[in-house]
């Protein structure tokens, strides 16, 4: 049982019980409002506090690990395929094709998934830490996954590993901030005009 499922199992009974919750599992604080200004006041205690908003950290994470699931298995049903039929013998390309992306295609998605999951909680973590949002966090957070995920293998392994993934996240974050620079610097010259 996943995390969601079990708090809607375990957590959600609670609620229509407790009386607390009086209102039962579909309670809407908007309801109590009896005049315009208590609705908007109610309105305004609610934008304002956690009740609306979820955390940013769990959203993230569950962006994360859905985004790189899909990547996963999107581009590794296209490698597999390929190499499934490229490793075969005429005649039986496709079967063999399908046949190894059934086998492959879910693990390497499933990897992503994993991996995509420590990197949100690692970037999340340093942001908490670090209190700042910067591009070291992402440079430190995919090393710290990347060899994380290798530490089974042993120091050598996660430690080239994580330098890898954090060196490649380093360019990414270089040609990200160096773009950002050279459309800005284009808006800015177009403004003037």
């Amino acid at each position: 049982m996943g995390l969601i499922e079990g708090f809607r199992v375990n957590i959600l009974e609670v609620i229509g019980k407790d009386n607390l919750y009086t209102f039962g599992q579909y309670f809407y604080p908007l309801d109590l409002a009896d005049d315009p200004i208590t609705f908007a006041e109610l309105k305004r205690q609610l934008r304002d506090s956690r009740m609306v908003h979820s955390e940013p950290w769990l959203d993230s994470l569950s962006d994360d690990i859905g985004f790189l699931f899909c990547f996963g298995i999107s581009s590794g049903s296209a490698f597999y395929m390929l190499k499934g039929m490229y490793n075969s013998p005429k005649g039986e390309r496709l079967i063999r094709g399908s046949q190894a992306l059934r086998m492959n295609a879910p693990r390497f998605a499933s990897n992503c998934a994993i991996w995509g999951g420590l990197y949100s909680v690692f970037e999340s973590s340093m942001t908490y830490v670090r209190q700042k949002d910067d591009p070291w966090n992402n440079i430190l957070s995919a090393a710290a996954a990347s060899g994380f995920l290798k530490m089974r293998q042993g120091l050598g392994p996660a430690s080239r590993s994580a330098l890898f993934f954090g060196a490649a996240v380093a360019l990414l974050e270089g040609w990200e901030i160096m773009d950002n620079k050279a459309t800005s610097n284009v808006q800015s010259q177009l403004d003037k005009k």
